[in-house]
């Protein structure tokens, strides 16, 4: 077993979902997180079984949309039937239906609902510091590896050789890395690194065809925002598939993602925290509703968006 919390979420609170997550990997909580831990191959239903079974605690993000969620009702009844700790997290001053009712009724719950996101994480880590031990005992005891033999001492002249030896390797390698630094100019988009794991976010229009991409980067030391990738598709030229790197602001439960195009700044997409959004055409009063898809990128298509970006082209799924 090598996680420590399931957790269970309706698509329409991933931005909640995600920021907990982060948070609670952050804490040092090692969680299992659908699409993200799915390996390639394995139907849902089987890896979100198999997981539900190993791991001692669900934890539930309770709203709305997860209230009528025909998949976390079967969720909790595997759940159930396992005999794991089930702590549902409430963000909306929402009652369980019949259907989650009897799975829910004698949980203990945590209420975060009216809370600012950030209050609302620390509350769930006070309400984890509980079940330390349970986590304690799950996880696998870790023995040290093995000291290594000290080596038998070698002849002088043996050293020697040795020394003249690793001497003339660094040598090759330092004349190797100044000529490619001569003959390659430098790049900024170079210092740009994925998120990990890294996974890109979609919010659709299906009506109108169109849609934003975001795919987060690690943090850069030059910007104190969080930094994505964001691409519009559907929306015409000349943005039509073009790759931003972006800077993310966030403010009462929701995401702005905003651009420099010719020294101006321009917001491309906002979105709330319940997955709805809308994408605004730079420098156009031309504005579409989209909304949070449960689609998912594996981690080679993420990379490649960024190696898209670095080479200066636009997006191709």
């Amino acid at each position: 077993m090598t996680h420590d919390i399931f957790v269970s979420y309706s698509t329409r609170d991933k931005l909640f979902a995600d920021a907990l997550v982060h948070r609670l990997e952050k804490a040092g909580y090692r969680c299992w997180y659908a699409p993200r831990d799915i390996a390639a191959g394995v139907a849902w239903p089987q890896a979100i079984s198999q997981a539900i079974r190993e791991i001692p605690l669900m934890l539930l993000v309770f709203s709305g949309a997860s209230n009528s969620s025909d998949e976390i009702s079967r969720e909790l009844t595997l759940a159930s039937s396992n005999k794991r700790i089930v702590l549902p997290v409430r963000i909306e001053n929402v009652l369980p239906g019949a259907g989650l009712e009897y799975h829910l009724a004698d949980r203990h719950w945590l209420d975060v609902f009216g809370l600012e996101e950030e209050a609302a994480i620390n509350r769930v880590l006070e309400g984890l510091a509980s079940y330390a031990p349970i986590f304690a005992a799950a996880r696998p005891d870790e023995t040290p590896a093995p000291a290594p033999a000290a080596p038998s001492p070698d002849s002088p002249s043996r050293s020697r050789g040795l020394w003249i030896l690793l001497a003339s390797l660094l040598l090759i390698l330092l004349v190797g890395a100044l000529a490619f630094w001569f003959e390659r100019a430098p790049d900024d988009t170079d210092a740009l690194s994925l998120h990990e794991p890294p996974s890109l976010v979609h919010y659709v229009n299906d009506n109108l065809s169109i849609a934003a991409h975001t795919l987060r980067l690690n943090p850069s030391p030059d910007s104190p925002l969080p930094q994505y990738l964001v691409t519009l598709t559907g929306i015409g030229e000349p943005f039509d598939g073009h790759i931003f790197l972006c800077q993310q602001r966030e403010k009462n439960n929701t995401l702005r993602f905003d651009a420099t195009i010719d020294d101006r700044s321009f917001v491309l997409l906002i979105v709330d925290h319940r997955g709805r959004g809308m994408i605004y055409q730079p420098g156009s009063a031309r504005e579409y509703p989209v909304l949070l898809s449960p689609r998912d990128n594996n981690a080679a298509s993420a990379r490649h968006m960024l190696k898209m970006y670095r080479q200066g082209k636009r997006w191709t799924e």
